[in-house]
């Protein structure tokens, strides 16, 4: 018996290939809003950017694969790979890569933190010199001031006489 698949069922995997991987992009950004949380002007920036995006690919997809004709079974492709990623995959991706992202995050903070610590300790070290500093010059200041006061005293009086 020979194995025959028409060019709509190949089309129609294909459709539901890229639903499928459309929504798995989509889990990815959205394990990306949960762990860097943005404000809306960026998610909808975003958002925009992923629609058009996909847009693009699925007329791509359909000029290359069906020469440039819309099918009921490319609609049905896409929702049916949708759907199945998102009943059998969203949660795990989006909890495991949500995990794998803070875990990251938390990874270079510590190193960040770790690297950022002789910085802090000589801009401590720094702002204990400068104040001791500015204490002593007050000091010098003063010490040098009233010297040169005797002095100009001394000056003027010898320049009376």
């Amino acid at each position: 018996m020979p194995v025959f698949i028409p060019g709509e069922a190949i089309f129609f995997l294909y459709s539901m290939l890229y639903g499928a991987a459309f929504f798995c992009v989509y889990d990815i950004l959205r394990c990306v809003r949960r762990v860097f949380v943005h404000n809306v002007f960026w998610i909808a920036a975003e958002d925009l950017a992923f629609w058009m995006a996909a847009g693009i690919l699925l007329f791509l997809m359909v000029f290359e694969k069906n020469s440039g004709t819309y099918r009921s079974c490319f609609f049905f492709g896409i929702s049916t790979g949708l759907l199945l990623w998102y009943f059998l995959f969203d949660h795990l991706v989006l909890k495991g890569l949500t995990w794998i992202l803070n875990l990251l995050r938390r990874m270079v903070h510590k190193i960040l933190y770790f690297l950022s610590k002789p910085a802090s300790f000589l801009g401590r070290r720094c702002c204990w010199t400068f104040r001791f500093l500015k204490r002593k010059q007050k000091k010098m200041v003063k010490f040098f001031g009233n010297r040169l006061k005797k002095y100009v005293r001394i000056v003027k009086i010898s320049s009376k006489k």
